[in-house]
């Protein structure tokens, strides 16, 4: 359990620390350093995730989440059969399991086990749990910037793609241009949106635009400059 508890902290301290270091890199322009993993990693998990967790936990138990050390518990059943009820840690598991986002929970059922999700209360507070971090960030990142309507403008752009079920694909290949067409032929993808730079760049070989108009026939193809 201690080791189940340890990563649930620390694979969601080490996702904002991410976040912290991409927002500093647009924010430190004069500086050579993004700042320490460590120490961010260490505050990200004293200052946010432990107190965050501990109120969570302690609500969660408010609304009927078991919290318990007790291995399972013996019951009868009303066919006089016995059955083995488990229970455990569930709110303080659950509670940082939602902050963190790591999915699963106590009883494999992710949140739609009785003893995790009781009551209308407690449903509301894992869900707003999981979005308050990755929304705090996106502030966070105005914030850094010292500008936040930068911050409501990516609110706007995420809100957007949300609206739009829009999600990310990682693609392998040894070439970009022919890695996209053929993840869109294979997903019978006919439109292609893509942003391009004026900042006058010279490619080593062919633009990689160019190879895309190119090789994209019969496709609806939108380029956006910018």
């Amino acid at each position: 359990m201690a080791a189940l508890t340890v990563q649930n902290f620390v694979s969601a301290a080490a996702g904002t620390c991410v976040a912290i270091a991409l927002a500093r890199g647009f924010a430190r322009r004069q500086q050579n350093t993004i700042g320490n993993f460590w120490v961010d990693l260490v505050r990200g998990t004293l200052y946010i995730l432990l107190p965050l967790a501990l109120i969570g936990a302690l609500f969660l138990c408010s609304q009927g989440v078991v919290q318990s050390f007790n291995a399972s518990t013996t019951a009868s059943t009303l066919e006089g059969r016995p059955q083995t009820i488990a229970q455990g840690p569930v709110a303080s598991q659950i509670s940082i399991k939602q902050l963190g986002t790591n999915g699963g929970g106590f009883f494999n059922a992710n949140s739609a086990h009785p003893f995790e999700n009781p009551a209308p209360l407690s449903n509301f507070m894992e869900t707003l749990f999981i979005l308050m971090i990755p929304a705090s960030l996106v502030y966070t990142f105005g914030r850094m910037v010292r500008d936040t309507l930068q911050a409501w403008a990516l609110e706007e752009k995420l809100a957007l793609a949300r609206s739009a079920k829009a999600h990310i694909e990682i693609l392998d290949g040894k070439d970009a241009v022919d890695a996209i067409l053929d993840f869109a032929n294979s997903h019978a993808i006919t439109q292609l949106f893509i942003g391009h730079t004026q900042s006058g760049r010279k490619w080593p070989w062919s633009d990689p635009v160019e190879k895309i108009i190119e090789r994209s026939r019969g496709m609806d193809l939108r380029i956006f400059p910018h």
